[in-house]
């Protein structure tokens, strides 16, 4: 499901491009995110290509600690793109967590 402005967009894999995330125009710059849709992309398929080349390496008898360095390759890269993407996309700037003085209610007990 789309909103207004949004976008639904699928590397191979099965895995949602940054512009399927909601988000407001005057809160991002889009060549930034564009910058970093770019690198989610490139980190994505790293990790495809590291998977496949876990099973082919596993399919060929090649030596377990080479089949091994590549899986562990292969959840880092899993990891880094989620933390890249919890880091930009879904935080929370500083200025919004705090409140302003007029926004402070005042609770009285009865």
């Amino acid at each position: 499901m789309c909103g207004a402005g949004q976008s639904l967009s699928l590397v191979p894999g099965g895995h949602f491009l940054a512009s399927a995330l909601p988000r407001t125009m005057t809160q991002m710059n889009e060549k930034h995110f564009a910058e970093i849709e770019k690198t989610l992309l490139y980190i994505s398929e790293a990790r495809k290509r590291a998977e496949k080349t876990a099973k082919e390496l596993r399919k060929a008898g090649a030596e377990p600690h080479l089949v091994t360095a590549i899986e562990v390759a292969e959840r880092d890269l899993e990891a880094l793109g989620r933390r890249l993407m919890q880091q930009t996309y879904f935080a929370v700037p500083k200025e919004q967590l705090e409140l302003a003085p007029d926004d402070v209610e005042t609770l009285t007990l009865s």
